[in-house]
């Protein structure tokens, strides 16, 4: 038998602890404010540094590390959907006369690849990263404070 009785026995105990610290360990304000931050930092733009900034904006904003982490990794796949419009946007507002000529993520990866040009790369960086801040500037705020009174009206009627 692959798994026994005593490995499926800590597993469900490592669940319920888990749980424990999702639902007990953070104030609604604290919770939210977690939520928002491991969506934000999980739809940066910049493969490889999403975790890391998560748990830098975390830290700094004494919240719920594994709530932020645990968000932030569950976005993971938005992050993808959203890299091309962050990176033709962020590229507009660098360079607005040329037009980006990629559609999808594919594209925009081969262009990448082909260019030889550092300058290509270090623009579409910086111009995904200049878009990703607009837009979580405009909307985390407003997001947290959704997020804050939703989490207080679900722990009023628990109670």
């Amino acid at each position: 038998m692959l798994f026994g009785k005593r490995y499926i026995r800590t597993t469900a105990q490592m669940f319920r602890e888990l749980k424990v610290q999702f639902i007990q360990s953070a104030s609604p304000k604290q919770t939210a404010l977690s939520v928002t931050i491991g969506f934000y930092a999980g739809i940066f733009p910049v493969f490889g540094l999403t975790t890391a900034l998560c748990v830098l904006m975390t830290i700094l904003f004494r919240a719920n590390h594994l709530i932020s982490v645990a968000v932030n990794l569950l976005v993971a796949p938005l992050q993808m959907l959203l890299i091309v419009p962050f990176v033709k946007v962020g590229l507009a507002i660098l360079n607005p006369d040329t037009k980006p000529s990629f559609q999808t993520a594919d594209d925009l990866f081969a262009l990448l690849e082909q260019s030889e040009s550092w300058y290509f790369l270090f623009q579409s960086l910086i111009g995904g990263v200049i878009c990703w801040a607009i837009f979580s500037s405009a909307t985390a705020f407003p997001t947290y404070r959704l997020l804050r009174r939703r989490i207080n009206a679900n722990t009023q009627k628990q109670h």
